[in-house]
């Protein structure tokens, strides 16, 4: 907010002659002040009279607090205080002015940092909004709000919030440059006639509503209106609007707007991260839940596709995997999504190798559609540090969603003859960081659905295309490896994503190699006795009888204590157990069976349906184990368990 010096030559306006009109200020609905560092006033509206019985010029270079009754003084320091330490942009509240006559008026103050022309914040220039008078003025008249006269004007001109006046259907009639610089409007002539709502592209019902509140008595209302800037950029604003009466029928809004994108972005990641965190807790119990009985019904259908069987039950089965293997899928990308452990492998990886792979592998897909590919790839992009599969998925995931956003808008007819659907991907070091940019000229996403397509299963494919958690599984697996993910979009223009990741640090020198000296003679080929602990039955139905199929020796326990039990009275070659289970969890057990004498040589397998939970730092005693996944490929778990 910014305010011109008071020039104390002019006339300061005096009372207004019934039914006159009062020049200068007086037809704003607020005062304007700004306040120096040292808390001095240093400039004040005309306005200012009225709200707190003082004239302008004897008020002018006295200290602040001194106009506040000693019981706010306090909330304003701290008000004050937020914005200069740059806790908040703007601040907010009712205090307390005292006049000259002892008593004390409410005003709703509003503050922001005040910029001179060159230099830091030189002050604060603060807004108030007279609340008595707002009272006594309910069943009045309103006056007209007039931005033609020269100060007013110049006031106005140099506001920090957005001001305007528009009729009843949100015809802009004056606007600031402030408000036109929030819009993306570089003359505030060009807003002129424009509608204030349709403009920014609100959500229906936000004018209607602001109306109907004003009607029923309210002196002024909030609203929020969210859409987007001329450029496309989305643009999220906050207005006060005041309603100017004739009779009973509004004939004018005017109000400020305040500018609260980047603050609404800051808070919806707060909520995203609340979001995810309360998911992670639910899923962490219910992937165990849904990937037992998957497992089982994989694993089966898995050993009858080995029998002879007719093409009509070899179909039959066929499809049961297929189905439960695409509900395990689905589990596991929540879980990626959910847990911030996720990436547990960390190498130096070349990003720019990824997306030459993954490229290649969607270029026929591509050339068939006539989507051209543009590359622009950083010589000098650093390595990454990650886990190279899931920084493909990344990948693969924004150019596969460019790629059907490009065949969508053709599919669609909507461009010209002149439009070459393209997609282009680009690399580039940004000190001590890799940023990866997907860039497709397709369709582009509104400014309302920008926001929430990082959430799970939102999507706006058709019924059957796909879970929605594709790039709910990216934004998961990008934090994880430290990293930032931004999308921004202009309809019909273009959509960009902009993943920003961790530079790896340089490699070290490869270590002396060191004569590796092998444990003795790998068993003979033989029947292995082998330990299942699950606590599930049909876990360990399908365990046992498969395996025993191999010629193996196969107990089955129900718990870890049933386990120790076992353990205690005959050794193992093998020990499936389950991770996680009632009482003594997986990790617990095999700790507790190395110390055992007859577990001295026993291999130990851990089966999860939930491998992101386990721990990959050292100092866990069973950070070293070999996992298998449920639900199981009973070809990869043979292979695990027979393993000489």
């Amino acid at each position: 907010m910014s305010l011109p010096p008071h020039d104390p030559s002019p006339t300061v306006p005096g009372p207004t002659p019934a039914g006159g009109h009062r020049g200068g200020l007086a037809g704003l609905p607020f005062a304007l002040a700004r306040v120096d560092r040292s808390g001095t006033v240093v400039a004040l509206s005309g306005a200012w009279t009225d709200v707190s019985g003082r004239q302008v010029g004897a008020s002018l270079g006295m200290p602040w607090d001194g106009f506040l009754d000693p019981g706010d003084v306090d909330a304003w320091r701290g008000m004050a205080r937020d914005l200069y330490e740059g806790r908040r942009t703007q601040a907010a509240g009712v205090l307390r002015l005292r006049r000259p006559d002892g008593g004390a008026r409410p005003v709703e103050v509003r503050s922001a940092l005040h910029h001179g022309p060159t230099g830091p914040p030189d002050g604060l220039g603060v807004m108030l909004f007279d609340l008595a008078e707002r009272e006594q003025a309910l069943s009045a008249p309103r006056p007209s709000m007039r931005l033609s006269e020269e100060s007013t004007r110049s006031l106005v001109e140099r506001a920090a919030f957005g001001i305007f006046r528009c009729d009843p259907d949100g015809g802009l009639l004056d606007v600031n440059p402030a408000l036109a610089a929030m819009l993306g409007y570089a003359d505030p002539a060009s807003l002129i006639g424009l509608n204030l709502f349709e403009v920014v592209g609100a959500e229906p019902g936000v004018r209607e509503r602001c109306l109907a509140e004003l009607e029923d008595g309210l002196a002024d209302v909030s609203c929020d209106l969210r859409g987007a800037r001329r450029d496309g950029a989305a643009v999220h604003l906050r207005l006060a609007v005041s309603a100017e009466f004739d009779g009973r029928r509004i004939r004018f809004l005017q109000g400020i707007a305040e500018n609260i994108t980047e603050r609404a972005r800051r808070e919806e990641i707060v909520r995203r991260g609340e979001r995810m965190a309360a998911l992670a807790r639910t899923l962490a119990g219910v992937a165990h839940e849904i990937n037992n009985p998957l497992a089982a019904i994989t694993g089966f259908a898995q050993i009858l596709l080995k029998r002879e069987q007719s093409d009509d039950d070899r179909h039959a089965h066929e499809t049961i995997l297929h189905q439960a293997r695409r509900a395990a899928h689905v589990v596991k990308d929540l879980l990626t999504i959910a847990r911030r452990e996720e990436g547990s492998l960390r190498v130096r990886v070349d990003l720019n190798a990824i997306v030459r792979y993954l490229v290649e592998t969607q270029r026929y897909a591509m050339d068939t559609r006539g989507i051209r590919i543009v590359m622009h790839l950083a010589d000098d992009a650093p390595r990454v540090l990650g886990d190279p599969a899931q920084l493909e998925q990344v990948v693969l995931n924004l150019v596969v969603n460019a790629r059907q956003a490009l065949e969508a808008r053709l599919d669609r007819h909507d461009a010209d003859e002149a439009w070459l659907p393209t997609l282009e991907i680009a690399t580039q070091r940004a000190s001590a960081r890799v940023t990866l940019s997907v860039t497709d000229n397709g369709p582009g996403i509104s400014s309302r659905d920008l926001p929430h397509i990082w959430d799970p299963f939102w999507t706006t494919r058709e019924e059957g295309e796909g879970s929605g958690l594709g790039l709910s599984v990216v934004h998961s697996i990008v934090t994880a490896h430290g990293g930032s993910i931004e999308a921004t979009s202009v309809l019909g223009v273009e959509t960009r994503v902009v993943v920003t990741l961790p530079a790896a640090a340089p490699a070290a020198p490869a270590p002396l190699a060191i004569p590796h000296h092998s444990t003795p003679a790998a068993r003979a080929a033989r029947p292995l006795d082998i330990l299942v602990v699950d606590d599930e039955v049909a876990i360990r139905d399908l365990l046992v009888r498969y395996l025993s199929t191999r010629g193996h020796a196969v107990l089955p326990a129900a718990s870890g204590e049933h386990a120790l039990r076992l353990a205690e009275q005959a050794s193992f070659d093998v020990v499936i157990s389950d991770l996680r289970m009632p009482g003594m969890d997986g990790r617990a057990l095999i700790r507790r069976l190395r110390s055992l004498p007859s577990c001295v040589d026993t291999r130990f397998i851990l089966s999860t349906g939930d491998a992101t939970a386990l721990p990959h730092a050292g100092g866990d005693t069973t950070a070293d184990l070999e996992v298998v996944n449920k639900p199981y490929d009973v070809n990869a778990l043979v292979t695990l368990v027979e393993a000489r």
